[in-house]
């Protein structure tokens, strides 16, 4: 599946995500810090697993339910998603 109009931004109190899913879909989500229960690093720098609180006002749209989300790390350069995730990771912790 093409990367297309896929995304990952950290915005003051929040950070956006789009990202492929499965079968040609996408998930997307917009998680604020403070609802962040837990944050963890995936093997090999392949991406992160965030745990959010069950109730506020982080939305994450996916056919799939729950309170853990995997943010990929496709389509970046190693260097980059590691940035990206030490900045989120600094605003929670």
């Amino acid at each position: 599946m093409p990367l297309v109009n896929c995304f990952l931004e950290v915005q003051s109190d929040c950070f956006v995500a789009v990202q492929p899913f499965r079968d040609g879909e996408y998930e997307s989500c917009r998680i604020y810090f403070e609802e962040i229960e837990g944050l963890i690093e995936g093997k090999r720098g392949k991406g992160f697993y965030v745990r959010v609180s069950g109730e506020g006002r982080s939305v994450v749209q996916r056919k799939e339910r729950g309170r853990v989300m995997f943010v990929s790390s496709e389509g970046y350069e190693g260097e980059r998603f590691e940035e990206i995730y030490e900045r989120i990771r600094s605003k929670v912790f």
